[in-house]
């Protein structure tokens, strides 16, 4: 049993994010539901390269926007986790979405964005992964959304805003 003073348990969140590196290597099952393997460093740690406005490390330049314009909505957007931890219900490999959100009810909304699918290897992943979350209940435009860099890598701040505006009514 855990205790936790006041209504909010999302900050215990906070301690497992790769930047909170100390909590992180610790081989416990607070925050998780296996016991993580010991390691000497974060899981691609040394590729979060850009501080958001909430203070959390990110990839890409377009996750940055993404997580600080999520930052400054409000409304529930505020408490996003990055690259959470989500374990499958049918297919029991653990991903980790670029944002993961959790409704009222306590099921999660996932948002993922892709930058690179230009490439072959990138694609290849994205296709395996979206079949992964159809596979444990995850429908494009209900409890999953998408956003992508434009041919050139462009990002389109109204896009990205149309959908944190969706997500934000599924948090109410």
């Amino acid at each position: 049993m855990l205790l936790i003073q006041g209504s909010d348990p999302s900050r215990l969140y906070e301690l497992t994010k790769p930047e909170k590196a100390e909590t992180a290597r610790r081989n416990t099952n607070l925050f998780q539901s296996v016991v993580r393997e010991r390691t000497d460093h974060v899981p691609y740690a040394e590729n979060l390269i850009h501080r958001t406005d909430r203070g959390h490390m990110v990839r890409s330049k377009s996750e940055l926007v993404i997580a600080n314009m999520l930052f400054n909505m409000k409304g529930g957007l505020e408490k996003y986790e990055y690259e959470w931890q989500l374990s499958g219900t049918v297919d029991l490999h653990v991903l980790r979405p670029d944002f993961f959100f959790s409704d009222p009810a306590g099921d999660a909304i996932i948002w993922e964005h892709l930058g690179m699918l230009s490439r072959d290897d990138y694609r290849q992943g994205w296709e395996w992964k979206k079949a992964w979350y159809e596979r444990n209940g995850f429908v494009i435009g209900q409890n999953l959304f998408v956003t992508e860099d434009d041919e050139r890598g462009g990002l389109d701040s109204k896009k990205i805003r149309e959908v944190a505006e969706i997500i934000q009514k599924k948090l109410v």
